[in-house]
Order: C-alpha cells, then structure tokens, then sequence
C-alpha cells in the first residue's frame, strides 16, 4: 500500500512569502526545511515530497493549511501562482 502524500501551504514568516512544501519538510508545524534547487529541480522534489536532508536550510514558517493529496496540491499550487501574479500587478 502506497503511502498518501500530504502538503502543506506555508508563510515564510521572513519575508510573508507563501509556498506549497511536502508536510514531511516541516519540524512541528514552525519550521521548514528548504532544499538548495532551483525551478525544475524544487518543484520535482515537492511533488515527489522528496525527504529532507541535514544540509537544508531550516527556515521559520506559519502553516497555512493542510491538503491530502497531489490534486489538492496542483490545484493549490495553481492557486498560489495566481496570487503572486495578480500582487505583482498591484504592486508593480
């Protein structure tokens, strides 16, 4: 039996960016461990919930909300693009 994949939204508390992370990223629900990738390369390893390793960067975040299972993340993740895209237009 294959085991569920779980993601979770997340605020980056540093800079109020927000993301789609793999909930095995996370360290009680305050902490994310974050991979060295770019483009590509991040977004297979969020897809895949890739396990994190020791040399990641631990970053501070606020759990935004739980989703349990790769539709609810592509549709999430879609979501998420959307918002940062139409801010940009405020803002820029």
């Amino acid at each position: 039996m294959s085991q569920s994949k779980q993601y979770a939204v997340v605020e980056f508390t540093d800079d109020c960016s927000v993301d789609v992370v793999p909930s095995v990223w996370l360290e009680a629900d305050k902490y994310c461990s974050w991979p060295p990738y770019r483009t590509q390369r991040l977004i297979n390893a969020v897809k895949r919930c890739e396990m994190p390793e020791e040399s990641w960067m631990k970053c501070c975040v606020r759990v935004l909300h739980l989703f349990g299972n790769g539709k609810l993340f592509s549709y999430c993740f879609i979501c998420i693009i959307i918002i940062i895209i139409i801010i940009i237009f405020i803002i820029g």
